[in-house]
């Protein structure tokens, strides 16, 4: 049986909540939105779920026209997920947006070259965040559902995973640094859209199993786990 728990702005105040579909293995939400992606008991399918109260009701299972490369982001009562259409890529080769409401999809090409491996939502905005051209490269999709390219950060070192955060006018991106047989995590900030960076490195790591921002007393930190069976905090100068 899987459980989730909820609080709002207050750690001493969680609370069960029991109303989810069945064989949820991942929700996401934004406002009282919601979704959930499913399972059937055999796990051959996966099914989307959506609820507008806070998951206190839920409409039908929808079956996705393609399985997600990765946990979708809700925005507006549209899911946005990376997906795979032809075979042999490695990496996800298209942008799908399906529409709960009208029980739609959307594909969307992704930019040619764009070897795209995450899909974010931030402060309301759509960010995909890979490689290209040698660096990493940022682009958000805008009203219209077209791309628009912010920046790219020029290292050919530099690997995934990648995590992409938005604070305060600036933007935060977590990668790692392959030197050879030894990986350092790096951080790098641009508080100019990419006019110009600061680069901050971690000392060696072997193999991350979690990375996430937080934000904690007006200071950006990187959260992640690795083999060493801690949890690690790189804290960031700027408040």
């Amino acid at each position: 049986m899987r459980v989730f728990i909820s609080s709002v702005f207050n750690p001493d105040n969680w609370k069960e909540i029991t109303y989810f579909p069945r064989y949820v293995y991942h929700i996401c939400a934004s406002g009282n939105q919601m979704a959930a992606l499913t399972t059937d008991s055999f796990k051959y399918k996966i099914f989307f779920c959506f609820s507008d109260n806070g998951g206190r009701d839920w409409m039908n299972d929808c079956e996705p026209i393609h399985d997600p490369y990765q946990y979708p982001m809700l925005k507006d009562g549209k899911l946005f997920y990376l997906a795979r259409f032809e075979s042999e890529k490695k990496y996800p080769d298209s942008l799908v947006v399906y529409d709960f409401v009208k029980n739609s999809d959307k594909l969307i090409k992704l930019p040619k070259d764009f070897l795209c491996v995450g899909v974010s939502c931030v402060q309301n905005n759509i960010i995909l965040t890979g490689f290209m051209n040698g660096g990493i490269t940022i682009y958000q999709l805008d009203p219209a559902l077209e791309f628009k390219k912010l920046y790219t950060y020029a290292a050919d070192n530099l690997s995934n995973p990648l995590v992409y955060y938005r604070s305060k006018g600036a933007d935060w991106i977590f990668a790692v640094e392959n030197n050879g047989s030894r990986k350092r995590i790096a951080i790098i900030k641009t508080s100019d859209i990419g006019k110009s960076f600061e680069t901050s490195k971690v000392d060696y790591i072997r193999n991350i199993y979690l990375h996430s921002f937080i934000e904690q007393d007006r200071v950006v930190k990187v959260w992640f786990f690795n083999e060493s069976g801690n949890f690690q905090i790189f804290e960031s100068k700027n408040k």
